[in-house]
């Protein structure tokens, strides 16, 4: 693919509520030619038998799809990411990638040469990390970001190791994962490049700033409750995987696919 490709590890962090998206992440992942793509899956091992583990797993079809594979049940869902990360920027590293580049399992990059551009801006900028947006040396975004290796298991391990502390020995709060990502950065003293950042944190509405002119990156999840209450159209029929999607959910989408017409979508709902 490009001059950077062969030297990336891809990281997905994601988990159960991501699978209609997670098919799709990782086919977008694979048009990059990364030398391996780890994801480090969260799964919730309850025990119910109404519920068993293999109705929360991902199908073979998409296990296929990555190189190495992370899956546990790790714990609440947003400090989940905080020992994911950890996990799979650790074996990014075992298997030789010079750099990671991490994104959630609801996003997806519809440029994929765009890699090389974001080594050029880290490299650029004499920085060994890059994200998808930084606010200051305390917000730094974790949807997706681009580092060293090193860099990039150095922040998760600072992550895991500061999970439980709520302030700096200076009082300032460690905050939410933006927050701890930016501290980790920060603390260390890693340089975090500069970039054009999104209109919206979660990538959910409006200028998406350089990951989207770069990347051509989509925040599926957080787009799709956007379009939904702003009553703006849905993506296409292949950024989905559609043995995620029931109900008259599915109706109205796959209608919308055949037809072009959105006049079903308040009846179906999935306008609100």
């Amino acid at each position: 693919m490009g001059r950077i490709s062969e030297k990336v590890g891809i990281a997905i962090i994601t988990h159960t509520g991501h699978r209609r998206f997670l098919k799709p992440c990782l086919e977008s992942c694979k048009k990059i030619e990364p030398k391996a793509i780890v994801v480090a899956y969260d799964c919730r091992f309850g025990g119910n038998p109404k519920s068993p583990m293999e109705a929360n797993m991902p199908t073979y079809d998409t296990f296929t799809m990555a190189d190495r594979w992370i899956v546990g049940d790790v714990g609440p869902r947003v400090n989940s990411w905080l020992w994911l990360t950890q996990y799979a920027t650790t074996m990014i590293k075992q298997l030789g990638c010079d750099y990671v580049l991490s994104l959630n399992g609801d996003c997806i990059f519809t440029r994929p040469e765009g890699v090389d551009e974001l080594y050029d801006m880290m490299v650029g900028q004499d920085a060994s990390v890059i994200a998808c947006e930084l606010r200051d040396e305390g917000f730094a975004g974790t949807t997706s970001y681009f580092a060293e290796t090193e860099t990039a298991v150095a922040i998760g391990n600072h992550l895991v190791e500061n999970a439980f502390i709520a302030k700096t020995p200076e009082g300032k709060g460690f905050g939410n994962p933006e927050g701890r990502m930016g501290k980790a950065i920060s603390l260390q003293g890693f340089k975090c490049a500069t970039v054009r950042n999104p209109e919206h944190a979660q990538f959910s509405y409006g200028d998406r700033g350089t990951w989207g002119d770069v990347m051509g990156f989509y925040h599926l999840h957080g787009a799709e409750k956007y379009r939904k209450g702003a009553k703006e159209l849905p993506f296409p029929r292949e950024y989905y995987d559609m043995r995620y999607v029931n109900g008259a959910e599915k109706e109205a989408l796959e209608y919308y696919w055949d037809t072009g017409k959105t006049d079903n979508f308040i009846e179906k709902g999935y306008w609100r």
